[in-house]
């Protein structure tokens, strides 16, 4: 079983209605069902076990079983008349909306997982998608990874974005304290393609006027210390450009 690679896109949050963050995160998840067909068979977690649920490939059953599993019947929702507390679609929450889904409740039977976050106005919203540990190579090659990356930073306009494996993930401090290099990583700041290292296997692009710049490897799902150094000059290249150190807001 391979260590765990999680895929993490990170964007402004935006101050959306209960039936705008259900139509986002139906797009997402949409969006992603092209990619690869395991995306196609999905579930709604929920917040509780028992919440668990299948949606229909065309996602025809989607807003009412998301509905049901974000509503969380003891909270106080912001709405219109200020004595309503419950969970309507027009309805609002300070602290935005989230829900997970994935293929199957077990990580032995192949699982991929996606959480989708957004809604409260301010801070950061998220994606996140975690790669199978079993089988799927596919995922774990250049073309798909570029191919997600591409397709979800302009699908959410991301200010940062990346892929790391676990190693990656305990061996390298953060940027900033904010930010992992991953085997893939983005920067919406294209500045940021001219002050990386001058390392033959480090490859960069430019993708929705950003930077995106991964470590080549043959390995990615279990580098080694060869891959963790180079992670570990990058993060240092990028702090002592100082090029990001006041560019995100968020943490």
């Amino acid at each position: 079983m391979r260590e765990k690679t999680i895929v993490m896109i990170r964007f402004k949050s935006r101050r959306l209605t209960v039936q705008e963050y259900l139509d986002f995160s139906k797009v997402v998840l949409q969006t992603l069902q092209p990619l690869h067909p395991i995306f196609e068979n999905l579930c709604s977690w929920g917040h509780k076990a028992s919440h668990w649920t299948f949606l229909d490939k065309n996602l025809t059953n989607f807003d009412a079983i998301v509905f049901e599993h974000i509503n969380d019947t003891d909270y106080t929702y912001i709405n219109k008349d200020e004595n309503d507390k419950q969970m309507h679609l027009d309805s609002y929450d300070s602290t935005g909306f989230s829900n997970s889904y994935s293929n199957t409740k077990k990580e032995k039977e192949v699982q991929v997982s996606v959480d989708i976050s957004d809604g409260k106005g301010e801070g950061i919203g998220y994606i996140n998608i975690e790669f199978p540990k079993v089988g799927y190579d596919e995922f774990y090659t250049e073309t798909f990874c570029i191919r997600l990356l591409e397709t979800l930073i302009k699908l959410t306009n991301a200010e940062y974005a990346v892929i790391v494996p676990d190693k990656l993930w305990g061996n390298v401090e953060q940027l900033y304290d904010k930010f992992w290099i991953g085997w893939f990583t983005y920067f919406s700041n294209n500045g940021v393609y001219n002050h990386l290292p001058k390392v033959k296997t480090l490859q960069r692009s430019i993708i929705n006027e950003g930077t995106l710049f991964w470590i080549d490897s043959m390995q990615p799902d279990n580098m080694d210390a060869y891959e963790i150094e180079q992670a570990k000059e990058i993060k240092k290249t990028l702090e002592t450009s100082q090029l990001l150190e006041n560019h995100y807001s968020f943490s």
